[in-house]
C-alpha cells in the first residue's frame, strides 16, 4: 500500500475485525480475511498495538484508549549496544592488517568466554581523517570529536567497537499521546541490570592487553569505563 499508513486495529472482543488505514483521500477500513501480521519494526510494532488497545492497562487508560488486552507491550525491549573506543597508534612495526590479524587471532574463543559475541575493528590512517559523519551518527559531542580529529592529524587511530549482543538490561517505551505521528517515549535503562557494563569493560581491558606494546592507551578504573559506556554507548 503506497502512501498509506495503518492507524490501528479495530477489535470486537479479542478479535481484530478491521484495519484502519490512512490514505491520501482520508481514512479507510480494510477487513482482514485471515490473520494479521504486524511488521513495522521494533518501535512502531508496539506503538501500533498500544494505539489499538493492546498494552499495559494502566498506561492505556491514562490516554483514554479502550483496553482489549492487558499485556506488557513495549516492555522488555532488547538492544545491541556498541561502545566506540579510540586509541592512537604510535610506532607500528608491521602493516595494520597484520597487526589486527595477529592481535585477535584467537578473539572468537576469548570473547565468548566473557559473553561478548561480536567485535568490530576499524582503522583510520592520518592521511585520511575520520569522517565527521561518523561522529554525527554516534551523537558524539563536538568537543570530543575535535579532540579525536586533532589526534588523527598526528597519528593513525584505531577504533574498536565492543558489541553487547546479549544484554540483561531491558528498555521500555510508552505512548506520549494519541498523535499517530508522535514518537513514543523510550526509556533505555542501559547497563542498569546484570553484568552488562562489566562485559563491555572486560572487552576493553582485553584489547588493552593484546595491543599494549603498539598502542598508547592508559589503564583506567572500572568506574571510569562504566561512566564512558553510559555516555557514549550507541546502537546498531
Amino acid at each position: 500500500m503506497v502512501k498509506r499508513r495503518v492507524n490501528k486495529f479495530i477489535f470486537e472482543g479479542t478479535t481484530a475485525v478491521d484495519v484502519e488505514v490512512q490514505d491520501p483521500n482520508g481514512v479507510v477500513m480494510i477487513k482482514p480475511t485471515r490473520e494479521i501480521i504486524i511488521t513495522p519494526g521494533a518501535i512502531n510494532s508496539p506503538k501500533l498495538l498500544m494505539l489499538s488497545g493492546i498494552g499495559l492497562q494502566e498506561h492505556l487508560e491514562e490516554l483514554g484508549i479502550p483496553v482489549y488486552a492487558d499485556l506488557p507491550v513495549g516492555q522488555y525491549l532488547e538492544d545491541h549496544l556498541i561502545v566506540p573506543v579510540f586509541a592512537t597508534i604510535l610506532d607500528v612495526p608491521m602493516p595494520p592488517y597484520n597487526l589486527m590479524r595477529d592481535a585477535f587471532c584467537t578473539i572468537g574463543t576469548l570473547l565468548n568466554n566473557i559473553e561478548l559475541a561480536n567485535f568490530i575493528g576499524f582503522l583510520t590512517l592520518k592521511e585520511k581523517l575520520i569522517s565527521l559523519t561518523f561522529f554525527e551518527k554516534f551523537g558524539i559531542i563536538e568537543e570530543f570529536a575535535s579532540q579525536l580529529r586533532d589526534a588523527n592529524q598526528l597519528h593513525s587511530l584505531l577504533l574498536f567497537l565492543p558489541t553487547l549482543l546479549h544484554p540483561v538490561s531491558r528498555r521500555e517505551m510508552f505512548l506520549q499521546n494519541l498523535d499517530l505521528k508522535r514518537r513514543p517515549r523510550l526509556f533505555p535503562h542501559d547497563f542498569e541490570e546484570g553484568d552488562d557494563a562489566q562485559v563491555v569493560i572486560d572487552s576493553i581491558y582485553y584489547v588493552q592487553l593484546r595491543l599494549l606494546q603498539v598502542i598508547c592507551f592508559e589503564y583506567e578504573s572500572d568506574e571510569y569505563w562504566r561512566c564512558y559506556c553510559t555516555h557514549l554507548a550507541g546502537t546498531i
